[in-house]
C-alpha cells in the first residue's frame, strides 16, 4: 500500500527567473494569447517554473495537462497538482493522492453577501473561501455549485478531509480524499 504524502512548495514575493524553458502545451500557448500583453511574458515565466519544479520533484514536465475549464492535472498514475496564489504569496501542492489546495490572504470585498450566498458566518468568512476554492480545485466544479451547502455538507458528502496548513505569515487549506496524507512543506527559494 502507498504512504499517502503531498508537498506544498511555497513562496512568499517575487518568483525567481526560471533557469530552463520548456516547451508550452497548446492550452497554455491558448491561454497566454487571452492575457493582456503586459502580462503575457509573467504567465509563460510562470509556466516555466511550474515545470521546473516538477523535475526537481522527480516527475516529467510535460506530464503537465489541462482538463477543458483549465484545472491542470498531472498526466501520469497516482501524480496529482494543485495551485494557488493570492497577492505575492505561491503556493503548488504535489501528491499521490487527489487534492486541492488554497490561500486567500483578503476577506472578499463583500462579507455581508459572500456570508449569505455560502451559508457561513461573518467571522468565519475567509477560512470558508479557502476550503471551498480547495474543493472546488479538487473536484473540478465551481463556487456556484457549492453555493447552498454549507462546508460540513460538502466533505460529508464526498467523504473528504480538510488539512490547515500553516506557512510563514499565513495558513492555507488543502482538501483530500485521503484520511491519513501526510503533508511537508517547503519554500521554493531552497528548490531554484
Amino acid at each position: 500500500m502507498m504512504n499517502a504524502s503531498a508537498t506544498v512548495y511555497f513562496l512568499n514575493g517575487s518568483l525567481p527567473k526560471a533557469k530552463v524553458y520548456y516547451p508550452l502545451h497548446h492550452f497554455e500557448q491558448k491561454k497566454q494569447l487571452q492575457l493582456q500583453p503586459s502580462a503575457q511574458q509573467q504567465y509563460i515565466h510562470r509556466r516555466h517554473l511550474l515545470k521546473q519544479l516538477l523535475t526537481v520533484h522527480g516527475l516529467e514536465p510535460n506530464l503537465l495537462m489541462y482538463h477543458p475549464s483549465g484545472k491542470p492535472y498531472l498526466n501520469a498514475p497516482n501524480q496529482y497538482i494543485s495551485m494557488s496564489h493570492d497577492a505575492d504569496y505561491w503556493i503548488i501542492l504535489l501528491s499521490n493522492h487527489p487534492v486541492g489546495v488554497d490561500i486567500q490572504q483578503r476577506p472578499p470585498k463583500f462579507p455581508k453577501r459572500f456570508a449569505a450566498y455560502f451559508h457561513c458566518h461573518e467571522s468565519d468568512i475567509l477560512n470558508n473561501w479557502m476550503i471551498r476554492e480547495a474543493y472546488v480545485k479538487l473536484t473540478d466544479s465551481s463556487l456556484y455549485q457549492t453555493r447552498h451547502k454549507r462546508i460540513e455538507q460538502l466533505i460529508q458528502q464526498h467523504q473528504l478531509c480538510i488539512y490547515p496548513i500553516p506557512l510563514p505569515d499565513t495558513k492555507i487549506y488543502a482538501v483530500s480524499t485521503c484520511k491519513s496524507l501526510k503533508i511537508s512543506t517547503q519554500n521554493m527559494n531552497t528548490v531554484f
